[in-house]
């Protein structure tokens, strides 16, 4: 590879523009004809010299992993293969590459990192929020189906993906909830006391406020922090006419 200062230079100067810097990060993520990024290529041929200037990071700038999410999928994967150390360093903003591949929707690197490193949610354990308000299905239906942790994580944190989701379509709530651990948490309560139903009503979410209604061992009569119960939130926003339930209905 030759000599390596100027390469290094670049990454540790302190002198050089924080532009400069971000350009030349982005160009480890171009592809060549055969798909491979100086990143997949250093990764492979296991070339410590070149490679542990740009991994190493300081507090103003991402790692290697943070950016994987604009590789392609087998240069990303071997990137987590080959530096596992990373998932848990933190960017400028203070996220990790976990959270990143959240926001991203890029279920494949978020598939990479939870089995590599299974603890990697306990670190983070709202890495799939973003997922869920973006409505990136795949993304969270990875950490649905590929974290042994995402249960206790819900309960600890009194949180759940269907207290953020968004998806634009009808039937991405019902793939959702098709899953058996979300199904565990339908009636879960957040910090307010507000179950998914409670969050889905107070958002105007029509169809997962209408799919949570019908479903089996739904409890409608949980009062959240302000004593309201889902069928009253439905009554005081006028929903009720819209999904067809009784503001009446008594539930025992």
């Amino acid at each position: 590879m030759g000599k390596l200062w100027a390469f290094k230079c670049i990454l540790r100067s302190k002198d050089i523009k924080a532009e400069f810097k971000k350009g030349f990060m982005d160009l480890l993520c171009k592809s060549d004809q055969e798909g491979r990024n100086p990143l997949h290529v250093a990764a492979a041929s296991g070339v410590n010299g070149v490679i542990e200037p740009i991994v190493s990071t300081t507090s103003d700038q991402n790692n290697v992993l943070h950016i994987a999410s604009k590789c392609k999928e087998e240069s990303g994967r071997l990137m987590v293969e080959r530096w596992p150390h990373l998932i848990s360093e933190h960017n400028q903003n203070e996220k990790t590459p976990l959270e990143i591949a959240s926001e991203d929707g890029t279920s494949w690197l978020v598939e990479s990192i939870l089995q590599k490193d299974r603890s990697s949610i306990l670190r983070t354990p709202k890495a799939w929020v973003e997922a869920c308000r973006k409505g990136h299905l795949q993304t969270i239906l990875t950490f649905v189906d590929k974290s042994t942790y995402l249960r206790y994580v819900c309960r600890e944190s009194h949180d759940t993906p269907l207290h953020h989701v968004e998806f634009q379509d009808y039937t991405s709530y019902q793939e959702l909830l098709q899953r058996p651990v979300i199904q565990e948490l339908k009636n879960n309560q957040d910090c307010d006391g507000d179950t998914p139903l409670h969050k889905a009503i107070e958002k105007r979410n029509k169809d997962l406020t209408e799919i949570l209604f019908t479903m089996e061992d739904i409890y409608w009569n949980i009062k959240n922090n302000d004593q309201n119960t889902a069928l009253d939130l439905l009554e005081q926003d006028r929903l009720c006419k819209v999904i067809g339930v009784d503001p009446q209905l008594k539930i025992t």
